[in-house]
């Protein structure tokens, strides 16, 4: 790390995600120091990251921020799926947010940059959306959905531009991200053999790989961007190329809930599209990222890799052995 140079703090620091952010900034000649706030600090130590306790109250962290005179804030644990731990559709972190935004914009602290890494499901899953969102696409209100509370943390985040006009806030919409050791919802699915595929219907597929979300955080922290950005691995596929691309059988299987009965399907190792993908596998589900290209950042990897990344190294042929 540099001399001289940024103190960053990043919330969810031991998570899949977390993790890979601090791994990079660490090495990063702009960055002086990183801090990684999680709930439990001594769970896994980083050579170069310092661990504290994640603090339940924001006067906590502001002492926190003062102490390391930390400059930048990345959020890392937002979402539970889009920071890797979990496999089930997950809406924003409200309170977590909440007390960052208060610590953040605490005239005691000489924070100036807050990067949020938040999720691409806060456009809604509709047969009359979009066959691409972008940034200023209608969001969904409060009605209690995944994405409804998503809209909500968001919005606590929003309001530390609005009350402290010297701090740059990114809101970072990231795709379904797929990477070693993440656990997410299409990652589960990607996973299965036979491959489901949904009768009846041949939806766009677009996911993001750890790498290019990795990249993306940092760089909004780097150059303190302000505003919202989607994020996604390059191109789209649909979900008829994605059997072929991973090498697998495939069993056309109807795209609806199973509810309860999942559980049952599970324990008998069928196959089975989790409630969790199920109307996205219906309308399909993707985000323009020209915003984020144009500001200097753009993707490293394509919708294959994204693939490869979930199928692991390619077993050798008979041939090749």
């Amino acid at each position: 790390m540099g001399e001289g140079g940024r103190a960053i703090a990043i919330a969810g620091a031991n998570r899949p995600l977390g993790r890979r952010v601090a791994e990079t900034l660490r090495e990063a000649p702009w960055v002086a120091r990183v801090v990684g706030i999680e709930s439990d600090a001594s769970s896994e130590w980083m050579d170069g990251v310092q661990f504290v306790a994640n603090e339940s109250e924001p006067r906590q962290l502001v002492a926190l921020f003062q102490e390391f005179a930390i400059d930048t804030v990345i959020h890392c644990a937002f979402a539970a799926d889009r920071s890797g731990t979990s496999s089930e559709p997950s809406g924003g972190d409200v309170i977590q947010t909440l007390r960052l935004a208060a610590a953040i914009t605490d005239p005691k602290t000489s924070v100036r940059s807050f990067v949020v890494a938040s999720s691409s499901d806060v456009y809604p899953v509709s047969t009359h959306a979009p066959l691409v969102y972008p940034e200023g696409a209608e969001e969904v209100g409060d009605d209690g959905s995944v994405a409804a509370t998503l809209v909500e943390a968001e919005r606590y985040a929003r309001d530390v531009a609005e009350r402290a006009l010297h701090i740059d806030v990114a809101l970072l919409r990231l795709a379904p991200v797929v990477g070693r050791g993440f656990s997410t919802p299409f990652g589960r699915l990607l996973a299965q053999r036979p491959l489901p595929v949904p009768l009846g219907y041949d939806p766009t597929l677009q996911l993001l790989h750890v790498d290019d979300a990795v990249k993306a955080l940092c760089f909004a922290a780097e150059r303190e961007l302000a505003g919202v950005y989607n994020v996604a691995s390059d191109g789209l596929l649909r979900w008829s190329q994605v059997p072929e691309v991973l090498d697998r059988p495939a069993i056309p299987l109807p795209p609806v809930p199973l509810g309860p009965l999942g559980a049952v399907v599970r324990s008998l190792g069928i196959p089975w599209i989790p409630d969790a993908v199920a109307s996205r596998l219906r309308t399909g589900h993707a985000i323009d990222t020209t915003k984020l290209t144009a500001a200097g950042c753009s993707p490293t990897h394509d919708q294959l890799a994204c693939l490869r990344e979930v199928a692991g190294p390619r077993r050798p042929t008979q041939e090749e052995r």
